[in-house]
């Protein structure tokens, strides 16, 4: 993945990314979605230009008709195999418009990209991921552009439910314990000196308020801060969520990072055995996974009050090829 204009101690999670370029680029990220596909026309050749949209593609009953995905695109695991166009920042128009295309869906912040791909006369549906509500928007937006509204209505429905039930758990304490989210920072044998961590405007910080949470920190004027050492220290949370979605390619283990973090004994997180690492790929993608991980999110916070043992739900299978409006991938 191309870096952004401010290099990381570590690949951040995509979404991470995508954010800070986002931010990086200055783009308003209040648009609502927009879709200008062909009047009355069901789009059957589809290019996705993001994991998260990918997914919503596909969840959506779509995926049979998507000839393109970025390298990026892993889930489910039919895109693997899909012809790639390039990165998320750097996409080929050229690969784009040897698909020949009829339908490309991006974010409406992937800088240049929109104005290249009209230029190209390749119809568009443009997104947006920032947080919860944005997701929702999207998925009806790109279900409308897809000709497949009945079911992202119905997978719409099924997240929302999700979502409800994760807040009916919610303990009320009267106390909310103060979380701090980590989102990159550099690996090895050696502590953490310094980490980007999650902001106070934003989706995660949405994400710990609905599971009864206060996010540790409270900085709007960036997504995801850069704090020190120092910093964590006087910010103490009482738990530690380090999203590590890449650990398996760099090789490094779960242990390995939470051997870093026990060098921290100055963080209450950290003395009371509350950092938790969790490498998860859904945990940093905006798509129609993030109920899953708003369900970890409240076992880490209410532990003892939820269902700990039990994987996160999935949203609903897609239908498969063929069923419900499905047409030809070629």
């Amino acid at each position: 993945m191309m870096e952004p204009t401010c290099r990381m101690p570590r690949s951040l999670p995509f979404f991470a990314c995508s954010l800070l370029a986002m931010l990086l680029c200055g783009c308003d990220t209040r648009k609502p979605a927009t879709a200008t596909p062909g009047p009355n026309s069901m789009p059957m050749r589809i290019v996705s230009l993001a994991p998260s949209i990918t997914e919503i593609v596909f969840a959506i009953g779509a995926g049979s008709r998507v000839v393109g995905v970025t390298k990026y695109c892993d889930y489910p695991a039919e895109a693997c195999s899909l012809p790639k166009i390039g990165g998320y920042y750097d996409p080929s128009i050229e690969a784009i418009a040897a698909l020949e295309p009829d339908l490309a869906i991006l974010f409406e912040y992937q800088s240049g990209v929109p104005e290249k791909l009209g230029v190209m006369n390749i119809p568009m549906c443009k997104v947006n991921g920032k947080t919860m509500a944005d997701v929702y928007t999207s998925i009806a937006a790109v279900g409308k552009a897809c000709g497949q509204e009945r079911e992202a209505e119905e997978l719409l429905r099924s997240m929302r439910a999700q979502v409800a039930a994760v807040r009916a758990r919610r303990v009320n304490t009267g106390v909310r314990p103060k979380v701090m989210i980590s989102v990159g920072h550099a690996m090895g044998s050696a502590g953490i000196n310094d980490t980007y961590i999650v902001g106070a405007d934003g989706f995660y910080d949405v994400m710990l308020d609905d599971v009864g949470a206060t996010n540790a920190c409270q900085e709007q004027t960036a997504a995801f801060p850069k704090v020190s050492k120092e910093g964590m220290i006087e910010m103490n949370p009482d738990i530690i969520i380090d999203l590590c979605s890449d650990l398996e390619k760099q090789n490094i283990s779960k242990e390995d990072v939470l051997r870093q973090w026990r060098k921290m004994t100055d963080v209450k997180a950290v003395r009371e055995n509350r950092v938790h690492v969790l490498t998860d790929d859904f945990a940093t993608i905006p798509g129609p996974r993030f109920p899953m991980l708003l369900e970890k999110l409240v076992n880490i916070v209410h532990p003892g009050h939820g269902r700990e043992t039990e994987e996160p739900q999935s949203p609903p299978s897609p239908p498969p090829a063929g069923v419900a409006r499905e047409g030809a991938r070629r």
